[in-house]
Parts: structure tokens; C-alpha cells; sequence
């Protein structure tokens, strides 16, 4: 997974080298990206006692992480930081797969029928505009996020540190499983 994030950035930054520097959007969903695919797993451990019904682990442990790993670069580039997000994905992130369904449904059927594709259109429609909502609800409350500025160098040690504590958690993680595969080739 590593490798197809880091040969996609490098796709996308051949073709428009900008977007490194000039592009927060990039910046944050290749951020957002590494943050699911390494600290994702740490944070999925540690949330055992969450239960799986309706993904509700995986949506804490998807918010935990970004937050955790755009924190500084949020900090350093906007100087503000939601401390709610994980409340307002609770309630969103299940809709995310309807709407995007819905999005696509609607241009497929698009293309055939206007009469078809509308009712679809609507419901998308009620769904996108009921996350906007419970978006805009939360963000406007007065507790919603954390300002703070950083320097470049306090990125750079963020960065540093985020980096230690994920090398040494999976070098754990790797320890222990071989440790039980060394144990199961014993028993048997």
C-alpha cells in the first residue's frame, strides 16, 4: 500500500509539481492517506474494547489517526485544529458511502434518463444536505477547534516524532509476530 501511495504522489507531482507546495488539498489527503495506512493500525489495536457494529471502530480509529497526523501540519499551515471531528464523523462518515453511490447512480442513470436519474438526485441530495448540516452545526459551536501557530522547525519535529513512534510501533508489532509464528512451528 506504501509503495502505490508513494508512486501515485509521484504520478500527480510529474504531472503538476505545484500541488507539493501550492496545493493544501494534496498535502492533507496524502497526509490523511499515510496517517490510515500506519497509524491506523496502531490506533485499531488499541480500541479493542470499541465495538465493530456499523464501523464505529474503524470510523474513531480513520478519525483518530488523520487527526493525529495532519494535527501539526493543520497548526502550521491554518493555525486551528477540530477538536470534534471525531463526534461530527460518528454521524457522517456512515453516509459517505450512500452519497457517493447516489452521485454516481444519478450521472449513470444521467446519461439514459432525466426521469430516472432525478429521484436519485433527490435522495443524494437529502443525504449531502443533511451532512452539510450536521458540518456546518458543529463547526460553528464556540469549543470546535484549537488555535495555535507553530514554526516550521516545530513541523519538522512533529514530523520526527510521529515518524520514531510509528517505526518503533510496527517494529513491535513485527517482534510479536514472530514470536507466535515461532511458537505455532514449535506446537506443531
Amino acid at each position: 500500500v506504501s509503495r502505490a501511495l508513494i508512486v501515485a504522489g509521484l504520478l500527480m507531482l510529474l504531472q503538476n509539481p505545484r500541488i507539493l507546495v501550492f496545493d493544501i488539498g494534496f498535502q492533507l489527503s496524502f497526509l490523511s492517506t499515510l496517517a490510515l495506512v500506519y497509524i491506523s493500525p496502531i490506533i485499531m489495536e488499541k480500541l479493542s474494547w470499541v465495538t465493530e457494529k456499523f464501523q464505529i471502530r474503524q470510523i474513531i480509529s480513520a478519525t483518530i489517526s488523520t487527526q493525529i497526523f495532519i494535527m501539526p501540519f493543520m497548526f502550521y499551515k491554518m493555525g486551528e485544529v477540530s477538536i470534534i471531528s471525531l463526534i461530527t464523523n460518528l454521524i457522517v462518515l456512515p453516509l459517505v458511502p450512500w452519497s457517493m453511490f447516489g452521485g454516481f447512480m444519478t450521472g449513470f442513470f444521467g446519461f439514459f434518463s432525466d426521469y430516472i436519474a432525478l429521484p436519485i438526485a433527490w435522495a443524494t441530495d437529502i443525504i449531502l444536505s443533511w451532512m452539510i448540516f450536521v458540518v456546518s452545526f458543529f463547526g460553528e459551536l464556540p469549543f470546535a477547534s484549537v488555535k495555535m501557530t507553530i514554526t516550521s522547525l516545530m513541523l519538522f519535529l512533529a514530523y520526527v516524532f510521529l515518524t520514531f513512534w510509528i517505526v518503533r510501533f510496527h517494529k513491535k508489532i513485527d517482534r510479536k509476530q514472530k514470536k507466535s509464528n515461532i511458537s505455532v512451528r514449535v506446537h506443531l
